[in-house]
């Protein structure tokens, strides 16, 4: 595939790849669960994906308060932004009042917090979320006093199923027992790039002393832009043999971190 000026397959941590496999069969094959922890929101329990039909009977039990519906929402067919504005179309609210920690695939069985600001419509939650579940199976609400922001969820548990593996099952044991003890590099994937890199090409036209209006994909464009900064990064760091090591003034915790560019707004 032609990619133009943009490189979009980066170095491997542990040799020459052993072979080939699809991912993504299936939408059922890839499954992401959102981990969220706020002050206010209980920590909900990872839970394993179920085959077939979405949940969607149930009664869903509202807690907590502030001016700010939280749904954890299960999708399948359908991207982030897409939710979120239909999310706003049945609450009646503006786009921008919806909010989310982060982008999840649209060919992937997913389970996401969303945020909609209905402030002093709190008796009206129950219709809401019957609204919403005609569409979605909504797993749990909660109200909160603020906004989701991007990022804000601790982590995005991951249950993916490789097949069509063509590459020697000794090896690729070998290969996960590597990566059980010291991880991968963790690349950004190439769809967030878009098709032959268009996401980058369209971030490069961006006008970076304009203010972003209503068209959302302009933060799309932007996450595309610096998270193939941070791809470039880690590789030459993966070349280099360091991508386990903290570098001279990098934080440390628990993990070797790489820098996304941005004001952090």
């Amino acid at each position: 595939m032609n990619t133009g000026p943009w490189r979009l397959d980066w170095p491997t941590a542990g040799g020459p790849r052993l072979g080939r496999a699809t991912i993504k069969a299936s939408p059922h094959d890839f499954y992401v669960d959102e981990q969220l922890e706020l002050p206010g929101v209980p920590n909900v329990e990872p839970t394993h994906r179920k085959h077939g039909a979405l949940e969607k009977k149930g009664q869903i039990v509202v807690s907590g308060a502030g001016e700010h519906l939280c749904l954890r929402i299960e999708k399948c067919g359908d991207n982030t932004d897409h939710l979120a504005r239909k999310l706003a179309q049945l609450s009646g609210c503006k786009p921008h009042d919806v909010g989310f920690c982060g982008l999840k695939d649209r060919h992937a069985v997913t389970r996401q917090w969303f945020s909609v600001y209905r402030p002093g419509m709190m008796a009206e939650d129950d219709g809401f979320i019957a609204k919403v579940r005609e569409c979605w199976a909504v797993l749990s609400a909660h109200r909160v006093p603020r906004k989701l922001r991007r990022g804000e969820h601790r982590a995005n548990r991951f249950e993916i199923l490789v097949t069509d593996i063509d590459a020697s099952p000794s090896e690729v044991e070998q290969v996960l027992k590597r990566i059980r003890v010291q991880g991968c590099p963790n690349y950004f994937g190439s769809q967030r790039f878009g098709w032959a890199g268009n996401n980058l090409a369209q971030a490069v036209r961006m006008n970076p002393g304009k203010r972003r209006g209503k068209n959302n994909r302009d933060g799309l464009y932007f996450s595309a832009a610096r998270s193939w900064l941070f791809n470039e990064v880690l590789a030459e760091r993966v070349v280099a043999g360091n991508w386990l090591q903290f570098l001279p003034g990098e934080p440390v915790s628990d993990d070797v971190t790489g820098p996304l560019w941005g004001d952090g707004g």
